[in-house]
This record gives C-alpha cells, structure tokens and sequence, in this order.
C-alpha cells in the first residue's frame, strides 16, 4: 500500500571519523556507503563526489548488523544548486503520501534510509522540489498543476513510469517460472461491443491455457483492469505446477478516461459484466457455467468493483478476488475528501453489512506498504476481513511486504487464484495464521503447502 515514520537520530559524537566538528548536528549516517563518502568529503577530496556518482545504480541495498530478515535501502537523488527539496513516494512503510531525502553535507546528494523486510519489492517515484503546502483534498491531490514526478534516473528498472526495488529475499521480478519451460498458453487480444454501454467496444486480453492441459467447461476468471503483469508466464506456471486449474481469464481493458466511473460501483458496468461479458466468455470459450467454477477480480478500486459485481449478481460468481480494496471509494469519479475524515466504515462495507450472506468465496491480499494516499488501505482491507469473516463467508486473507502497484497485484493474483480454486483449505477457528511473506509466494512450492493458507 504502515509504521510511523522512521525517527531521524541525531549525531553527537562529533569524535566519529565519518563527522567533522562542524557537523554535530548532522542526522546518523545508517549507510555505510554514505558514511564513507562523508568522510571523505570532509577531509576535503573534491573527488569523491564524482567517483561515488560513476556507474551508480540505486537504491544501495545494505545489510542490517544482527538482522539478516531485513535491509537497509537509500534512495538517492543527485540534486544541483537550485534543488531544494526530494521526495520519495510510493512504497515503502510511511505515515504520510511522500517522505523527504536529506542534503548529505558539502555535496548535491540527497539521500532517506529505510530498514525494510529483505523481502519486500515495491514502485517508488521521486518528486524534486515538490512544494511544502498539504491539502485534504482528493481533487487538490490530483491537480494537474502538481510539480512533475520522475523515475529514479540511478535507477535501471522500470514499470510503466515508475521505478522498482526487488530486495533480496523476494519473490524475483518479472516473474521467475518455477518450472523452467512450462507448456505455453496464450494470451490474445478481444473485443466486445456492449448495447448495455450505449455501443462501447470493449477491448480484452484474453489468457488461454496451454493446449495439452485444456479441459471440457474449464474455469473461468474476469479480471479489471487488463489481468496483471507477466499474466502468462504466471498461470502458465501455476497450472504445470498444479497450483491451479486450467483456467481462462479475461482481462477487461479500460474504456478511455472511463476507469473511476466503471469501477465506482457502475450499476451500467456491473450489468453490462453478468449480462453481456460472462455469456460471450462461456459460449466463446466453452467456459464452466457453475458459480463455483467462475471468478471476479480486480485491483484497488477494481476490488471494490468486483465484490459489488458479486454482491449484485451472487449466482453468476462464486469466487471474488480482490487485491488493495479502495474501501475508501463511494459510487461515482472520486471520494469528496481523505477517507478518515468521513468517519465511517466504507460504502462497500455497508452494502455487504446491509445484505444477508451470499453463497460467495473470497480472497483478500493487500500489501503491508499500502498505507498512504489518503487512507490506510492495509487497516480497511483487514476490517473488510473481518466484516465478511463475521457474516459468516468464506475468506482467505494474506499480506505481503510491498505497496499498491503491479508487483503486489502479481504476486496477489498468484496467490489469490491458488486459494479459491483449492478446496477444503480453510482455515479452521484456533488455527493460526501463517506469514505471508513475499518470498513464500505460491510459487514457491517447496516451502508452502495447501494447508498453510488463512
């Protein structure tokens, strides 16, 4: 999607070798790396700046002395004379949207340590000179005016106009087949004009298994926005390694500038999906026509757009998988303010309290980072938990150490679609709750077993 902000020491011992006497003030150096550079810097290498700069890639990933289950990451930013200030923003654990990089001493770096799980791996951007004002406004927040934020340009891996971090023990990325050459499905691209959305042709990437695996009335997934990333390197290698069902899933693409309306609780879309969508999935590709057999997905606000689907239409989906529910969102383009200043417990949440209990399976996963914006996604995905856990459904519930973005989306969809097409694996009341870390991600099929999913 956290903790509290980091606290930031302070130096005193200005007898270090890495402090000059006129840095007492100067915060704690946890980066090796850094605390060399600052020591040469002090002793008056004009060098060292330029050295420490050639061939960088960030962000410097260090051990933690005495933790090998974590790791110490620095972003850097290398500023000139008119950077005032650097922000970070995306994962990572945080208080607030964006967390502030320090000017090292005597040069143009700016720099923020975090100790972090070693098996965390998330999307971060960096904002220069973003300015000090904080509004409360979701519009504020999405004002076009807002200064422009960029890639880590230290920083060789990218996704869709943001850089990424995969730290030691996590789940690698792009994704790692645990079978080296599985039997390869496809994915292929689809079309549906819908006379539920005045005439719209939907675009959809559709994933085929492989032809050797393929079974008469095989499951089906609908997926928003578009499935997730390495989708058929993905199920290809969960279906050979038996962790899931052969499987198609529809991956609906977003109609343009239409995405906050279909996805915020759209009666129009939600018909169009059960009416319109599922049928042309079925007979197109002969497709399971049982409830149980059938899935309905999404990411953030296409979570919440799913559980309403399946709240609305509970016999055409049996499966619902939602990955960093948007609780916070309300019917329409946008929230009028910051969730928590509403003071209430979510619309999606209220609809389901209103209705009685439906025959639907979820699956709910989220990441530990997801708590920025202007909600704290991780808490109000474990009251959604527990709200459907206490009407009585049937919920698999997992966390990992990463943000709101597409590395957390895949490793979700992994997971997720393992669980609810498993059979008799819930977890039974006093049985405890496993650590859904990263790294033991379901593909990781010699460190997980059925039974230890909650």
């Amino acid at each position: 999607m956290y903790a509290a902000r980091f606290a930031v020491a302070i130096l005193v011992a200005s007898s270090l070798p890495w402090a000059s006497a006129a840095a007492e003030d100067a915060p704690l150096l946890r980066s090796a790396k850094l605390r060399a550079l600052q020591q040469r810097v002090n002793a008056g290498d004009l060098t060292a700046e330029p050295k420490f700069f050639s061939g960088l890639e960030t962000p410097l990933v260090e051990a933690v002395e005495g933790n090998r289950r974590a790791a110490l990451v620095t972003f850097i930013w290398h500023g000139d004379s008119t950077t005032k200030s650097v922000v970070v923003s995306g994962g990572r654990p945080k208080s607030d949207w964006d967390l502030a990089l320090e000017k090292l001493r005597g040069t143009e770096l700016w720099y923020r340590t975090e100790e972090l799980p070693s098996d965390s791996r998330f999307m971060y951007w960096l904002t220069p000179n973003a300015p000090a004002e904080k509004t409360d406004r979701v519009e504020d927040f999405l004002d076009a005016h807002a200064p422009a934020s960029v890639t880590d340009p230290l920083n060789p891996h990218a996704l869709d106009g943001e850089s990424y971090v995969v730290l030691p023990d996590a789940l690698p990325f792009p994704y790692q087949p645990v079978v080296p050459s599985p039997a390869r499905g496809s994915v292929v691209d689809a079309s549906i004009a819908s006379a539920t959305l005045e005439g719209s042709v939907i675009a959809l990437k559709v994933y085929l298994p492989p032809e050797g695996s393929r079974r008469s009335n095989p499951w089906l997934a609908i997926a928003f926005d578009d499935g997730f990333e390495d989708m058929g390197t993905v199920l290809d290698d969960l279906i050979a390694i038996g962790k899931i069902p052969p499987l198609v899933m529809v991956g609906v693409v977003n109609r343009p500038n239409s995405r906050r309306r279909d996805l915020g609780y759209s009666d129009e879309f939600a018909a169009f999906v059960v009416k319109e969508l599922l049928p042309w999935a079925e007979r197109t590709y002969h497709t399971s026509s049982l409830p149980s057999q059938r899935i309905i997905a999404g990411e953030s606000r296409g979570a919440g757009m799913a559980a309403y689907v399946a709240l609305q239409y509970p016999r055409a989906f049996g499966n619902v998988l939602c990955l960093s529910t948007a609780i916070e969102n309300e019917p329409g383009y946008l929230p009028p303010t910051r969730f928590w200043l509403r003071n209430d417990d979510g619309w999606i949440i209220r609809r389901f309290l209103e209705k009685p209990r439906q025959p639907l399976r979820f699956f709910i996963g989220v990441g530990r980072f997801d708590t920025s914006l202007w909600t704290d996604r991780l808490v109000n995905n474990r009251r959604f938990r527990d709200m459907l856990r206490g009407k009585g459904y049937r919920v698999h519930y997992a966390e990992a150490n990463g943000g709101h973005d597409e590395l957390l989306f895949q490793w979700g969809y992994a997971e997720g679609l393992a669980a609810v097409t498993a059979r008799g694996t819930e977890r039974t009341p006093g049985q405890p709750r496993p650590d859904h870390s990263l790294h033991r991600s379901i593909s990781d099929s010699s460190r997980r077993t059925a039974d230890g999913r909650n």
